[in-house]
C-alpha cells in the first residue's frame, strides 16, 4: 500500500483536471453559508476562497455534522455549475458514523480555477438529503502561503503525489502450472535469524516500491556511507534474511527487486553488507538450442489496479485493511483511469473483475461503463464487500489509456467504495518501457520486440533470489527498435531488460545498527 497512513493525515486537498488559467485580482468576499434552519442536523460554518492566479484554495468549516457523508465542490462556468472535485470528499460518516461533530474543517485545490471564478460546496448526507452553501468568489493573494499553506506550486506537487501513491497497479501472470510448481520449488522463506544479524551489521538499506532490475551507483552507495573501497567480493544482499543474488561492476550494483503492498508501507528494504565469505552473483548460462519450431504469440497476464485515496474506521471488517478508492453516489460519475500495454486484440475475449465495498446500509446498484461500453450492473447489499465478473470482448480494451467509470443507480442515500479492477488478457511479446516481465510456454519459442537498443538481457526467474542471465541470444531489428528471440524449451519464467529499463531505488540510506539499541527510537520489531 501506497504509504496510506500518511496520505490519510494529508489535508483532504485534492487537484481538479484542466489547466491552470492566470488569475486577475479579484474582490473579496468571505461568506457564512446558511442552512434552512438553524438546528439542522448539517450545516457549514464558514466558506472561504483565495487565489494567488495558479489556481483556487477553498476553506471550509462546519458548525455540525451528523452522518455527512461528504462534499462535491462545484465551479460555476458558462455551461453552469460543473462538478470539480475529482470524487466525494469524505465527511464525518467516515470517521464518526452518525455521531454528531463540531467544527470540523475542509479544504479543496482547484488548479484549473481563477480569481474570476465563483464556487459552492455541496454536503451530501447518509441519508440522500444535500446541502448547499452560499455561492463565494476567491479573494485574491500574492501567495497562498500568507494564509498558512503551502504556495500553489506545492500544492500542486503534493496532489499529483498523493494521486499517484494513491493507485496501486500491478500485472500478475497466469502461469502455467509446471512453472508455477518450478517457481514454488525454488522459493525462499524469510529466516528472521539471518535477518537479524543482516541489520545489525552497518552496510546500506536500499528502498524499491517497484518490481524489477534496480541498478545503485557506487557514488550512491558511498553517500550513504558504504566502503565502496572494501574487497566487493565478499559485499552481500540480504531481504528479509535471505541472501539475494547480485551483480558487481566498477560502477554500480545490481539486482532483481520487489516493492511490498502493507497497510504500513510500499517499500521493500534490502541491505547491502560486507560479510566474512563471498557474496552470491548472477550466473550466466547459454541458452540451449530450440527444442521446438512452434512460435507461441502471447501469453496470459491480469492487470490489477488498486486505489487506496480513502481511509473508513466505520465499516468493521475485522483484520482486513480499512482504506479503499473513491466513492461511488448517484451525483456523479467516478472515475478510474488505467493504462493497458501489449494487448492481443486477435484473441476474441477478455475478462474484467471488478471489487466494491458497501458503506450505506441499504442495497447497492452501481452501473459499471468501460471504456464506453456499458457492462451489467454490479450488486450489493449493506456495508459488505461485492463484486462483478465479466467475460468481455477484447475490441472493448484500448492499448494504452483506459478508463472504467461507476455511478450508483440505487436510492440517493447508496453509497459504496470502488475498491480495485483486475482485467484478465492475453499479451504480446512486447516490452514497455524497454523491460518485459513473461513466460515461455513449453517447447515454443518466444519473440520479444519493442526494446529501445541491442542492449537486451533476458534472465530465467524460477529461483527469484538468484537469477540467471541467459547468454547467445539472437537479437535482432524489430521495428523501429529491436528484439531478442527466445528459443523453445521447457516453459520458464523469464525477465528482459534494456539498460534504459532499469529501476532507481527510492531511497539509498545507511544502516545504523545501534538506532535499533536507541530507547528514544522506541522501535519494535
Amino acid at each position: 500500500m501506497k504509504r496510506l497512513i500518511s496520505l490519510c493525515l494529508i489535508s483532504i486537498v485534492f487537484i481538479s483536471t484542466g489547466i491552470p488559467a492566470f488569475a486577475q485580482k479579484g474582490r473579496r468576499t468571505v461568506v457564512d453559508a446558511k442552512t434552512k434552519a438553524p438546528d439542522a442536523a448539517t450545516r457549514f460554518a464558514s466558506v472561504r476562497a483565495f487565489s494567488d492566479g495558479a489556481g483556487v484554495l477553498l476553506e471550509w468549516e462546519m458548525a455540525v455534522e451528523t452522518n455527512n457523508g461528504g462534499f462535491y465542490v462545484y465551479r460555476n462556468g458558462e455551461d453552469g455549475p460543473q462538478i470539480v472535485s475529482p470524487g466525494l470528499i469524505l465527511g464525518s460518516a467516515a470517521s464518526f458514523g452518525a455521531k454528531k461533530t463540531e467544527g470540523e474543517k475542509y479544504s479543496f485545490y482547484d488548479a484549473a480555477g481563477d480569481a474570476q471564478a465563483s464556487y459552492y460546496i455541496q454536503s451530501l448526507q447518509m441519508d440522500g438529503k444535500t446541502l448547499v452553501s452560499n455561492t463565494i468568489s476567491p479573494e485574491y493573494v500574492s501567495d497562498l502561503k500568507s494564509i498558512g499553506v503551502a504556495g500553489s506550486m506545492e500544492l500542486s506537487r503534493q496532489i499529483a503525489e498523493s494521486k499517484s501513491n494513491g493507485s496501486i497497479v500491478s500485472n500478475k501472470l497466469d502461469l502455467p502450472k509446471t512453472i508455477r510448481q518450478d517457481i514454488e520449488a525454488n522459493q525462499f522463506s524469510a529466516d528472521p535469524v539471518t535477518h537479524r544479524w543482516a541489520i545489525s551489521q552497518p552496510g546500506a538499506r536500499i528502498g524499491v516500491r517497484r518490481e524489477g532490475f534496480y541498478r545503485v551507483s557506487m557514488a550512491e552507495l558511498q553517500t550513504a556511507g558504504f566502503n565502496v573501497n572494501g574487497d566487493a567480493s565478499l559485499w552481500q544482499l540480504y531481504s528479509e534474511g535471505v541472501e539475494q543474488a547480485i551483480t558487481v561492476a566498477a560502477n554500480y550494483i545490481e539486482f532483481y527487486g520487489k516493492g511490498t503492498d502493507t497497510p504500513e508501507s510500499d517499500t521493500r528494504t534490502y541491505y547491502l553488507v560486507s560479510g566474512q565469505t563471498a557474496g552470491k552473483r548472477i550466473e550466466t548460462r547459454p541458452a540451449r538450442p530450440s527444442a521446438g519450431t512452434v512460435t507461441s504469440p502471447n501469453y496470459l497476464q491480469t492487470f490489477i489496479g488498486k486505489e487506496r485515496v480513502n481511509y473508513i474506521n466505520q465499516v468493521l471488517n475485522g483484520d482486513d485493511e480499512n482504506y479503499w478508492g473513491q466513492s461511488v453516489t448517484t451525483v456523479a460519475n467516478s472515475t478510474y483511469n488505467f493504462t493497458l500495454t501489449g494487448v492481443d486484440f486477435a484473441v476474441a475475449d477478455s475478462t474484467v473483475d471488478i471489487k466494491f465495498q458497501g458503506f450505506s446500509f441499504e442495497p447497492h446498484t452501481v452501473q459499471v461503463i468501460l471504456n464506453g461500453e456499458p457492462l451489467a450492473s454490479a450488486t450489493g447489499t449493506s456495508r459488505t464487500p461485492f463484486s462483478k465478473q465479466y467475460v468481455v470482448p477484447t475490441s472493448f480494451l484500448r492499448e494504452g489509456a483506459n478508463s472504467v467509470q461507476f455511478r450508483s443507480l440505487g436510492a440517493v442515500s447508496d453509497f459504496s467504495l470502488f475498491d480495485s479492477i483486475s482485467i484478465g488478457f492475453a499479451r504480446k511479446h512486447t516490452a514497455t518501457q524497454n523491460r518485459l516481465n513473461f513466460y515461455t510456454q513449453n517447447y515454443r519459442i518466444a519473440k520479444l520486440g519493442g526494446f529501445l537498443s541491442q542492449n537486451i538481457r533476458v534472465f530465467d526467474m524460477t529461483a527469484e533470489n538468484a537469477p540467471v542471465m541467459l547468454s547467445n541470444l539472437n537479437v535482432v531489428p524489430d521495428g523501429a527498435g529491436f528484439g531478442a528471440t527466445i528459443p523453445a524449451g521447457r516453459g520458464k519464467l523469464m525477465y528482459a531488460v534494456e539498460d534504459t529499463g532499469l529501476l532507481a531505488a527510492v531511497a539509498v540510506t545507511a544502516n545504523d545498527p545501534a538506532l535499533l539499541s536507541t530507547p528514544s527510537t522506541a522501535a519494535q520489531l
